[in-house]
């Protein structure tokens, strides 16, 4: 189980969780919001510690914000969650 949380944690959400709270933190400035974005990059960061990991971070969030397909691309969940994106109706 601890493998599968560090290969999830390396590959998905360790990559796109800072940049994402980054954001969200300065979007939101002092609203509930930001706080929510201070205690996900925490987290994310202690879960860094704990896991022995060095997820590569992506940038998605910071160079296409308002694009999200070229977010979610290369997400194998996505596929998953989002129909459209597989190419359904």
């Amino acid at each position: 189980m601890r493998d599968a949380a560090r290969k999830y944690f390396e590959h998905h959400l360790g990559r796109w969780a800072p940049a994402f709270a980054a954001r969200l933190e300065s979007k939101a400035q002092d609203e509930p919001y930001a706080a929510l974005a201070r205690l996900l990059a925490a987290f994310i960061a202690e879960e860094t510690l704990a896991l022995d990991v060095a997820p590569v971070p992506s940038t998605s969030f910071a160079s296409q914000p308002d694009d999200e397909q070229a977010v979610c691309d290369g997400c194998a969940a996505v596929s998953v969650f989002n129909p459209a994106m597989r190419g359904e109706p």
